[in-house]
């Protein structure tokens, strides 16, 4: 992503529209997520790539089955030869 310092910190990362392709693994990346954590009703994803478009990141929340707790997870997604692929996920408990 691309940090740019400034006098008053770093900038927010320049963001993009993803390329429709990464529609159908960002949906499916949120399927395998919810079900291997056991979390249920992810909002929509927000997409933002990086400036040369070949890594993405989206971020949802989703609330776990058993107790309710909310939290925020993200992907990570590249581009190989025209390909978006799903890479890695992380979570963030929200109490």
């Amino acid at each position: 992503m691309d940090y740019t310092a400034t006098e008053n910190g770093p900038k927010r990362p320049k963001e993009r529209v993803a390329h429709e392709d990464i529609d159908r693994v960002v949906k499916e990346a949120v399927a395998y997520v919810t079900k291997s954590t056991h979390y249920s009703k992810p909002t929509t994803p927000k997409r933002m790539t990086n400036n040369d478009g070949e890594e993405a990141l989206a971020f949802f929340d989703a609330y776990a089955t058993v107790n309710g707790h909310a939290a925020s997870i993200y992907l990570h997604l590249s581009k190989e030869e025209m390909l978006w692929r799903f890479d890695y996920w992380g979570i963030s408990l929200i109490e």
